[in-house]
């Protein structure tokens, strides 16, 4: 029996993670008010932002409070405290929304939520993203997983040398609750920009690994989750749209975690031959991102794929002493 079922509107706390970017923020703030759905609550995580939150915030969101952190603990440690706050207000869901992600649809969180109370073993509910590069170029759109992650999670999921999972092996359904028809298909995992989290799910598993520091993150928590049990769904009748950036564009300290997260990944697995495959794939795709970022000359991009690389096969992670000297010389305004 799915624990949601007694309620008709579960109550959910949408997390948006901050850090040094009050106006993007803002405008993914102003997005979440055209929702139609009623009972959620906002907690805006200051990552250690050197610029303080407007004081407007607190009169112009009534449903929103603000959590303050000294340091930028990365997409996973910021975004863990606003889980935790999130919880301890009696959240029963969990929207993990990045501040440069703009909700266009009323009822996303209706067809998000709706389900949750139509399968009681689903645990993690993602909409359709639409990625966008600074440019204005199309460059993504469906529930953000690259051809070499699909082929990492089907390893991943399989027991020794079981069937893989392919693409047309989803299952689709269609749903009617809460006033709005889901149209949702199971899938691997969702994108980290926009995902909705049942509570029994960190119950279950814990949090977002914060040796991960961001990038990858979603992968791990969305793998650990199924293999804890729990059911992931794409909904495809309904999206969130963000900028991103391409893999020639990408920032040194990226390029960093590009290049260390997915050894932890590999590690992670419960075999050696998922372990092996992994990191066989990983060092496939790092040096596709490598001939890539040569192409465009981006001499320090590539050097830091490097040491990532290096860190990732000894085995440091966090907040390494490349990765804060990284950040402090970049731009991260977003997760």
């Amino acid at each position: 029996m799915n624990s949601l079922s007694q309620y008709k509107y579960p109550k959910v706390n949408v997390v948006v993670l901050n850090w040094n970017a009050w106006e993007t923020t803002e405008r993914c703030l102003e997005s979440i008010r055209i929702l139609n759905y009623t009972n959620y609550e906002i907690t805006i995580v200051d990552n250690g932002s050197q610029i303080k939150a407007p004081f407007c915030f607190k009169q112009k969101y009534l449903n929103c409070g603000i959590h303050q952190l000294e340091e930028n603990l990365g997409y996973t440690g910021g975004n863990n405290a606003g889980i935790k706050s999130a919880l301890s207000r009696h959240a029963d869901l969990v929207l993990i929304l990045n501040n440069d992600a703009v909700i266009e649809d009323p009822d996303m969180l209706n067809k998000l939520v709706a389900c949750f109370l139509a399968f009681p073993q689903v645990g993690i509910v993602g909409p359709r993203l639409r990625e966008y590069s600074p440019k204005g170029v199309l460059i993504g759109d469906g529930y953000a997983i690259s051809r070499s992650l699909q082929l990492l999670i089907s390893v991943a999921r399989r027991r020794f040398f079981g069937t893989p999972l392919r693409e047309n092996d989803f299952h689709q359904e269609t749903v009617e609750e809460i006033g709005c028809k889901t149209d949702a298909i199971s899938v691997p995992l969702v994108s980290g920009s926009v995902m909705l989290i049942s509570k029994r799910v960190f119950d279950q598993i814990g949090f977002l690994d914060e040796q991960l520091f961001m990038y990858d993150d979603e992968t791990d928590f969305c793998l650990r989750a199924s293999e804890a049990g729990f059911k992931i769904m794409y909904v495809q009748n309904t999206s969130v749209v963000r900028v991103t950036c391409i893999a020639e564009e990408m920032p040194a300290y990226r390029a960093y975690l590009q290049g260390r997260n997915r050894f932890l990944l590999a590690r992670k697995r419960k075999t050696w031959l998922q372990s092996a495959t992994f990191a066989f794939i990983h060092l496939l795709s790092s040096l596709r991102i490598t001939v890539i970022l040569l192409k465009h000359k981006r001499w320090k991009e590539v050097t830091s794929m490097a040491s990532g690389l290096r860190d990732g096969v000894v085995g440091h992670w966090g907040i390494t002493p490349k990765l804060r000297g990284l950040l402090a010389s970049g731009v991260t305004t977003s997760f």
